[in-house]
């Protein structure tokens, strides 16, 4: 198996693990009997997101870096969504309110245009 498959999948895993805070804390406030386990992965999501959010960067960075035979789009657009929502956490200040709106649209683009470069790429 090449690296930039397995820099591929981690990187999918560390995005799904970051894009279920937001369910999981909704699924916590709705439900009064919650597993251990739920409750130690939304703590340890919450508690490592801007770490685990740069780790998806820098790998994201390598699977390009050793996969980029040509641009597609899905994975430029991908990486620019990625971007986007690391350029909107600085600004939480002057988006206020607008800035959770953007971050969590930005992330769902992101996600899409994942699962389209995935099914693209026939991996």
């Amino acid at each position: 198996m090449n690296l930039h498959i397995i820099f591929a999948w981690l990187s999918f895993i560390i995005l799904i693990a970051l894009l279920s805070l937001y369910p999981l804390r909704i699924y916590i406030e709705n439900h009064k009997n919650i597993s251990d386990n739920t409750l130690y992965s939304y703590s340890f999501i919450k508690k490592y997101h801007k770490i685990l959010s740069l780790l998806l960067f820098i790998i994201i960075l390598l699977h390009g870096k050793l996969a980029m035979q040509r641009p597609n789009i899905e994975a430029i657009l991908c990486f620019c969504f990625l971007i986007l929502i690391f350029i909107t956490y600085p600004l939480r200040p002057k988006l206020k309110k607008h800035w959770l709106i953007m971050h969590k649209v930005l992330s769902i683009l992101l996600i899409l245009t994942t699962i389209w470069h995935i099914i693209a790429s026939k991996v």
